[in-house]
């Protein structure tokens, strides 16, 4: 998990480029009555997200003017499409899990419903999932379940995801625990992960998905039982996933621990062919 690379959008011009060519003449009205509010609503986004969080209100002021904007979004100006498009293309992986790697939408941090002023700030639009965009739907930060948000929570890229498996001999099978550094994140950074972590259920995904991959990995190795080649293959896995998803990658913790963890994988390999 990491931050997403900012967007370098002109947004104020890309506003005032929209509301210059939309054709419906009340909703041109609409958008040029309420245009400085909304590019003060910019100013503030990024420079005050921490007071952000408790605003309630949107500053528009009627329907009208809410629909006017949500419909931006929606706009089948080439502007907006490259924008989503380009949004879209930033990442491989959601980062609101950082399992998916089919991006194929984009959420509103800050809902377009209840911030209509935000529908096409791309600041706001952080490209994911389908299943992460529904789970968090039109949640706000200000209503005790807290996400991440990519370009502006500071997620440190030095290590703190960590991984450490044993065998269980008495199960026969291997024992999973997932850690967050602390020293690494602090206090606040770690209580944000892991309420995002909470929200969207990721633990339970991952170690799931991580016990299957600790047996297939097995399989792969094609009957090697020489624990320091075994632990070598592991290195290559490993150093694959920390250059494409970097350190705090589920993945990238799991094969880091079977490349160091010399004891579990003699007592997995033992378990397999004795």
């Amino acid at each position: 998990m990491k931050n997403v690379e900012k967007n370098l959008y002109d947004d104020c011009g890309v506003l005032h480029h929209i509301i210059n060519s939309t054709k419906n003449k009340q909703r041109k009205e609409t958008l040029s009555r309420i245009e400085s509010n909304i590019l003060l609503a910019y100013n503030q986004y990024p420079t005050d997200f921490t007071a952000l969080n408790g605003i309630k209100r949107s500053c528009c002021n009627n329907d009208d003017e809410r629909q006017s904007l949500i419909k931006l979004y929606n706009s089948r100006a080439k502007i907006i499409k490259k924008m989503k498009k380009e949004i879209l293309n930033k990442v491989a992986l959601c980062p609101y899990c950082y399992y998916a790697n089919t991006v194929d939408t984009i959420d509103h941090f800050f809902p377009k419903s209840i911030f209509p002023e935000y529908s096409i700030y791309s600041f706001n639009l952080i490209p994911c999932c389908s299943k992460c965009n529904r789970i968090k739907s039109d949640t706000l930060p200000s209503s005790g379940k807290r996400y991440i948000h990519f370009y502006v929570d500071p997620i440190p890229d030095k290590k703190w995801f960590y991984v450490k498996l044993a065998w269980n001999a008495a199960y026969d099978r291997a024992d999973l625990d997932i850690t967050l550094d602390s020293t690494v994140l602090g206090t606040d950074m770690k209580k944000l992960i892991m309420g995002h972590f909470d929200n969207l259920k990721l633990l339970s995904k991952y170690e799931k998905e991580m016990v299957h991959l600790i047996s297939d990995s097995m399989e792969s190795l094609n009957g090697e039982r020489d624990v320091d080649r075994c632990c070598w293959h592991f290195s290559i896995r490993y150093n694959d996933e920390k250059k494409n998803y970097g350190e705090n990658y589920y993945l990238t913790a799991l094969f880091h621990e079977l490349s160091t963890n010399h004891e579990f994988v003699k007592n997995m390999i033992q378990s397999v062919y004795d």
